[in-house]
């Protein structure tokens, strides 16, 4: 099976870090930044990245707290 997962290009080059095409996205006026893109990633794959996404979030969370 396969999860289906949408992104902007924006999101993707922030989630990269890859602060070049970030510029580029933000200061060409003929690039619509909100277009998503289709992403298809089977489930394993997907539980993994969902599994390291909470972890991350969690350890942030503890850090602000504490």
């Amino acid at each position: 099976n396969l999860n289906i997962i949408y992104k902007t290009a924006l999101f993707l080059a922030v989630e990269k870090e890859n602060t070049e095409i970030v510029k580029l996205l933000l200061t060409n006026n003929k690039i619509d930044v909100n277009f998503l893109k289709k992403i298809k990633i089977s489930n394993h794959i997907f539980n993994a990245i969902l599994k390291l996404y909470i972890s991350i979030k969690f350890k942030l969370y503890i850090s602000i707290m504490f």
